[in-house]
């Protein structure tokens, strides 16, 4: 589409928007195609008015379904609008800030499409959201803890993944805010009978603990106890879509930490329980599993906790390997920041390489997961060269998977890659075999 077609079109379809809202959906669909193909050349002279008109237009619509229809296009837009559009975002956000402020005061739960609006423009302003980021966790906050409403309508995941967007812009400045979302996360951790509401504060929390790194202090205990406690459901009371980023969030609490972690010992030891129930598990096919509500139009971006067909069952397994393996990753790289490694971790070394070299050796695994394996087992070789030597050497299987990895991370087109696998081209265990790349 030429770009002064473009921008009839877009003028076209605001036009339709302002006269008739009964129109809203149809005007979102055509709008929304406008976008997957020139969002990326649309010029702020043509985004402040559409913006303008999609925000005055949600307001004014009469039917639920108009205004919903109309929102997640105005998110669509944010997120994928150019650069120099992004001077225009702070005024949008104000606006839809001070509406969701309004429906609080008033005691109706927010509007789910309005927070994922909000959402993409933290994300879009990154650092820049600082002069609006205390009224903006207060707003998030206030709403997670009342929204009730199914979802889309309430609100309360798309607020904690909102205030995990918040976090992630903030970096280690959302340290003061910590305490303040720290109450809602933890609720929503417990709800693991509402899958929507946990799976959204799991990743609220995976970004919240990204972003603060070893500022996490003190807060790690009670964030570790409430992860595990978790993960200690069974299958029939853990949703399948909430166990691996639940595991990858024990790990990111201590890459954050370090040899600090508390309770190291227990976040291995879940891993290894973890690892173990994985690959053992049978067929999840026919178990009981709650699916979250149907709702029009939903965002590309959201994600969703949907059952488990018969042929997903080994991909769900696989999740979870791919998490704890991610894990192991974590917990090492956070460890080895330290001079002195941790006993649980020394002790814990031969379940997770024989662990890490199985699941990279297994069949079909990604490319993705053969990185992840490299930096694991390099990361031990550059560091604890004679200890990995030793055990690769009383285990044939151990010490082929290894080579493979060495083969592997040596022609990876990732700098990091390969310099995590040099560190096992190193290790006297292979000095005679020859090994060229």
């Amino acid at each position: 589409v030429p770009d002064d077609t473009q921008a009839a079109l877009f003028e076209l379809c605001m036009y339709k928007l302002r006269v008739d809202s009964r129109l809203a959906e149809d005007i979102c669909y055509c709008l929304d195609g406008l976008l997957d193909q020139q969002a990326s050349t649309l010029p702020p002279e043509v985004f402040q008015p559409v913006v303008k008109v999609l925000l005055d237009s949600s307001e004014t619509a009469g039917e639920e379904r108009a205004r919903v229809a109309i929102l997640r296009s105005l998110a669509e837009l944010m997120a994928r609008a150019c650069d120099e559009c992004r001077p225009c975002m702070e005024p949008a956000l104000l606006r839809l800030r001070l509406r969701v402020e309004a429906e609080l005061a008033q005691g109706r739960p927010p509007s789910g499409p309005a927070l994922d609006c909000m959402r993409a423009l933290i994300h879009r302003l990154g650092a820049g959201i600082a002069g609006q980021a205390d009224a903006l966790l207060r707003l998030l906050v206030s709403a997670a803890e009342r929204s009730n409403g199914p979802s889309g309508t309430g609100g309360s995941e798309e607020a904690l993944r909102a205030a995990g967007t918040l976090a992630a812009a903030l970096g280690t400045r959302f340290e003061a805010g910590f305490p303040l979302l720290w109450p809602a996360l933890s609720a929503a951790l417990a709800s693991a009978d509402e899958p929507e509401a946990c799976l959204a504060g799991v990743a609220a929390l995976r970004d919240v603990v990204a972003a603060l790194g070893a500022l996490l202090g003190e807060h790690a205990l009670p964030v570790l106890e409430a992860v595990s406690s978790l993960l200690q459901r069974s299958e029939e009371q853990l949703h399948h879509c909430i166990r691996a980023p639940a595991v990858m969030c024990l790990g990111e609490v201590a890459r954050a930490m370090g040899s600090a972690t508390p309770g190291l010992e227990v976040i291995l030891s879940l891993l290894e329980r973890e690892a173990t129930a994985a690959a053992a598990a049978p067929s999840t096919e026919g178990a009981p599993q709650k699916a979250p509500a149907a709702g029009a139009r939903r965002s590309s971006r959201r994600r969703t906790c949907p059952s488990v067909p018969t042929s997903a069952a080994q991909e769900v397994r696989n999740d979870v390997l791919d998490a704890v393996l991610g894990a192991y990753e974590a917990v090492v790289s956070g460890c080895l920041r330290s001079e002195n490694l941790p006993p649980a971790l020394r002790l814990a070394l031969p379940a997770m390489l024989h662990f890490a070299c199985r699941h990279a050796a297994s069949q079909g695994a990604s490319t993705a997961v053969k990185r992840v394996a490299v930096k694991l087992v390099g990361a031990l070789a550059a560091h604890l060269p004679a200890d990995l030597a030793a055990f690769a050497s009383k285990d044939q299987e151990t010490k082929a998977c290894i080579t493979m990895l060495t083969l592997f991370g040596s022609a990876c087109p990732s700098a990091a890659v390969r310099q995590f696998a040099s560190a096992l081209t190193r290790l006297e265990l292979f000095r005679a075999e020859a090994v060229h790349f």
